[in-house]
C-alpha cells in the first residue's frame, strides 16, 4: 500500500505505516500447546471446499481433530474466537487470524481462498508480514502429502519466539504509541488543504474511539498513570474466611488490589473472620449491609459458602443487582473418598453446588475444573493463577549447597501423592545419601522416614507472603511435585511450580494436565510418568547433572516472569468483570416503574415496600413520591433508598396532592411499563 501511494505521487514524508492492532490483553494463550499437534482449527470466511477438503485429509492422515469455524460453516460467536483458538495447537488461517493466533501462542499456517504462504516462523515473519499473511506472497497450492509435510514443520518452543515478532509489529501497545503520535501532529500541524471530504469525518471519529480504548489500556499501565482522570469505576467486595494465606491472595486479593491501584476498580474487602472468630456470633453481625448493597460485583471464595448460603445472601442484598462471582479452584464436590477433606466437606457439597448453580458467574483456574462444573452452570470463566510481583520481589541468591537440597511440601491431603514417588525417594537416597538432604515441609510417609534420613519443616504461614519468603530462604536445588492420576488432581492448577519457580528451584512433576499444559518439558521442568523407575531416573539425573539442573531452574524463574505475573495478566479479570455488568446493565434495564405518593403514615409505607419485596420483582424501579411528610416516613424512605438501588425518592417540601404527585413520578419514570 505504501509503495502503491507513492507511485500515485504521495510525498513519503506524509505517509504513517500504522498496522492493524492486537489487543494482548485480549488475546493470549491460556494453556501450552501440544508437543505433537492433536487438534487443528480453520478460521476463514472465504475459503473453499476443495482447499477445506485437502486440510481435512490432511489432519485426518496425522490423526488430528479439525475444526471449522466461518463462512459457509455456520455462525460463531465473535468473543468466541479465542476459545476456538485456544483449543488448537495449529491453526489454518490468514490475515488478522493468523495475528490473533500467534498472540495466542499457536503454529499458524497460512493456507485459504488465495493460496498458501506455508507455515510461519521467526524467520519468515518480516516477509510474509510484506503481504498481510494473505497466501499472495508464495501463492502455493498445497495438496495432502504437501501439506503434511508442511505440518510436520510444527515445533511447539517456536510460538514464544514468534509471538515475540507479532509483538513488536501489532502490539495495541506499539500501535497505539503510534496512532498517538500522528494525531497529535494532525492537530498541531495547519491544514494545507481546505477541500476535505467531510463524509469521512464518521470513520475518523469511530478510530478515535478505537485509539481512546486501546491507550485507556496504555496509560494505566504506565506508572505515571493519571490518578484523577475519570473513570467508571467497578464496587467489588470480596467474601472469604480469611484475607492473607495462599488461596485467597493469589487468586482474589493481589488480583483486586492490582486492578484498585491502576484505577479501575474499587476494592472494597467486607470483613476478615481470621481477625475476629472469637467476636462472631452470626455472619451477618460481620457485615456492612449498606456497603454491601451498593456493591456491583461481590466475590464469594470456597468454603465460604459454608458460612452463608447463596439464598440468604440474596436476602441481604434484597433486590438490588449486585452480582455474585462464586470463585473455587479444587474441585470440592467431587472429592474421592480416602481424601482427607472428605469427610469434613461430605455434608457441605450442596452448598458448594449451590453457589456454582445459583452465582452469576463462577471463577475457576482451568479448563478441566469448568468441564467438571459444566452440568452446574454455562456461566464459567477460566482465569489462571498468576503471581504477584509484589509478593515474589525478593532477589533470588542461590548460594551453592554442601548438599543438594530437595523438597517435597504438602500437607495430609497430598499423602497419595507422596506414596507415588516414595520407592523412588528411597532409591535415590541409597545411592546419593553423602550427596543430598532430603526435606519434607508438611507431611512425610512412614516408609520414608524408616529408610531415610529426613529433614522436616512444620512451619506453617497464615500469610502467603512469608510462606514465599521462607520458601525462597531454603535454598531448595530440586523440588518434587507428585500428583496421582485422579479426576480430583487433573482439575488443580500448577500454582506449586509457580511457586517454586519464582523461587528458582528445578522441579519434577507428574505428567499430567496441571503442569504439561504449561511446562516446557527439559526445559523449565521435567515432566514424568508416574512409576518409580520414571521418578528415580529424573530425580537422578538433576542430581548428576548440575548445570542441567540450574538451566532449568533460570528457565523456569525467567519462564514465569515473563508470563505468569498479574501485573502483565490482570486485564483478565477486569474484562471478565466489565462484561458480567455489561451483560447486567443489558438484562437488567428497567421495564417496570413502580409510583407511590406517601403522606404521613409511615407503617403504610413499610408494609407496601415489604410487599414489594417479597415479590421478587426484577428490572423494575421505585419510584416514592413523598408529601411532606412529617412523621418519621422521611428518616424511612432514606434509609430504605440507601440500601436499595431500585428506590428513588422525590421529596416535595409542600403536600403537593395526589394528582400532582404521580405525574411527577411518570416524568422520572424509566420503565417500559408504569
Amino acid at each position: 500500500v505504501f509503495d502503491n501511494l507513492v507511485s500515485k505521487g504521495v510525498d513519503k514524508n506524509n505517509i504513517v505505516i500504522i498496522r492493524n492492532p492486537i489487543d494482548e490483553d485480549y488475546f493470549y494463550s491460556q494453556s501450552l500447546i501440544n508437543q505433537v499437534p492433536k487438534n487443528a482449527l480453520i478460521i476463514s470466511n472465504k475459503i473453499d471446499k476443495k482447499r477445506t477438503g485437502i486440510i481435512q485429509l490432511a489432519c485426518e492422515k496425522l490423526n488430528i481433530n479439525l475444526n471449522i469455524i466461518g463462512g459457509s460453516y455456520g455462525n460463531f460467536k465473535t468473543e468466541k474466537v479465542r476459545e476456538h483458538i485456544n483449543n488448537a495447537d495449529i491453526v489454518f488461517t490468514l490475515g488478522r487470524g493468523v495475528l490473533e493466533s500467534i498472540f495466542c501462542e499457536r503454529v499458524v499456517i497460512i493456507f485459504d481462498y488465495q493460496g498458501g504462504d506455508g507455515i510461519v516462523t521467526e524467520d519468515n515473519f518480516e516477509e510474509l508480514m510484506s503481504c498481510n499473511f494473505s497466501g499472495r506472497k508464495y501463492r502455493i497450492e498445497y495438496d495432502v502429502e504437501s501439506l503434511i509435510n508442511e505440518i510436520k514443520k510444527f515445533k511447539q518452543v517456536d510460538v514464544k519466539k514468534v509471538k515475540e515478532k507479532a509483538l513488536k509489529y501489532f502490539s495495541s501497545k506499539v500501535v497505539v504509541d503510534k496512532l498517538l503520535d500522528v494525531y497529535n501532529q494532525c492537530i498541531c500541524t495547519p491544514i494545507k488543504n481546505d477541500k476535505i471530504n467531510f463524509y469521512l469525518i464518521d470513520n475518523f471519529v469511530k478510530s478515535i474511539k478505537e485509539v481512546d480504548y486501546y491507550s485507556s489500556k496504555r496509560l494505566l499501565t504506565n506508572i505515571s498513570v493519571n490518578k484523577n482522570k475519570s473513570l467508571n469505576k467497578i464496587k467489588i467486595g470480596f467474601l472469604a474466611t480469611d484475607y492473607t494465606s495462599a488461596c485467597p491472595t493469589i487468586r482474589v486479593v493481589s488480583v483486586l488490589n492490582a486492578l484498585n491501584n491502576l484505577g479501575l476498580i474499587d476494592f472494597i474487602p467486607l470483613f476478615n473472620l481470621q481477625d475476629r472468630k472469637e467476636n462472631v456470633k452470626s455472619i451477618t453481625d460481620l457485615l456492612n449491609i449498606n456497603f454491601l448493597r451498593n456493591l456491583d460485583i461481590v466475590i464469594v471464595q470456597r468454603e465460604f459458602c459454608t458460612l452463608l448460603s447463596i439464598d440468604e445472601l440474596r436476602n441481604l442484598l434484597h433486590s438490588t443487582n449486585v452480582k455474585i462471582v462464586y470463585e473455587i479452584d479444587d474441585n470440592l464436590v467431587n472429592l474421592y473418598p480416602s481424601h482427607p477433606l472428605f469427610e469434613l466437606y461430605r455434608d457441605k457439597k450442596d452448598l458448594f453446588i449451590e453457589y456454582l448453580s445459583k452465582s452469576d458467574l463462577v471463577t475457576v483456574t482451568t479448563p478441566s475444573l469448568k468441564n467438571s462444573f459444566k452440568h452446574f452452570s454455562d456461566k464459567i470463566a477460566i482465569l489462571p493463577n498468576y503471581i504477584d510481583e509484589e509478593i515474589w520481589k525478593m532477589e533470588i541468591e542461590k548460594n551453592n549447597n554442601k548438599k543438594i537440597r530437595i523438597l517435597f511440601s504438602g500437607s495430609k491431603t497430598h499423602r497419595k501423592d507422596l506414596e507415588e514417588i516414595e520407592d523412588a525417594i528411597i532409591d535415590i537416597y541409597k545411592e546419593f545419601n553423602q550427596n543430598i538432604e532430603l526435606i519434607f515441609w508438611g507431611d512425610v510417609t512412614a516408609k520414608i522416614e524408616k529408610h531415610c534420613s529426613i529433614t522436616k519443616i512444620d512451619k506453617h504461614f497464615q500469610s502467603y507472603s512469608e510462606y514465599a519468603d521462607f520458601l525462597c530462604s531454603l535454598n531448595i536445588d530440586i523440588g518434587l511435585i507428585p500428583l496421582k492420576y485422579n479426576q480430583f488432581n487433573l482439575s488443580k492448577s500448577n500454582i506449586k511450580w509457580l511457586d517454586y519457580s519464582m523461587a528458582e528451584i528445578a522441579s519434577i512433576l507428574t505428567d499430567i494436565e496441571p503442569y504439561n499444559t504449561t511446562v516446557i518439558n527439559q526445559v523449565n521442568g521435567l515432566l514424568v510418568k508416574n512409576n518409580p523407575k520414571s521418578w528415580y531416573e529424573a530425580i537422578r539425573e538433576l542430581i548428576i547433572n548440575t548445570d542441567k539442573r540450574k538451566t532449568i531452574a533460570k528457565n523456569a524463574h525467567e519462564y514465569v516472569k515473563n508470563n505468569f505475573t498479574i501485573q502483565k495478566n490482570v486485564m483478565k479479570w477486569y474484562d471478565v468483570y466489565t462484561s458480567l455488568i455489561r451483560e447486567s446493565s443489558q438484562s437488567n434495564k428497567i421495564i417496570v416503574s413502580i409510583i407511590t405518593p406517601t403522606y404521613n403514615n409511615v407503617e403504610y409505607s413499610k408494609q407496601f415496600y415489604e410487599s414489594i419485596l417479597e415479590s421478587n420483582l426484577k428490572n423494575y424501579e421505585f419510584i416514592i413520591v413523598d408529601n411532606a411528610s412529617a412523621d418519621s416516613t422521611n428518616e424511612f424512605l432514606n434509609k430504605i433508598a440507601n440500601e436499595n438501588k431500585n428506590v428513588r425518592l422525590i421529596l416535595n417540601k409542600n403536600n403537593a396532592g395526589f394528582p400532582i404527585a404521580i405525574n411527577q413520578g411518570i416524568t422520572k419514570a424509566k420503565g417500559k411499563y408504569i
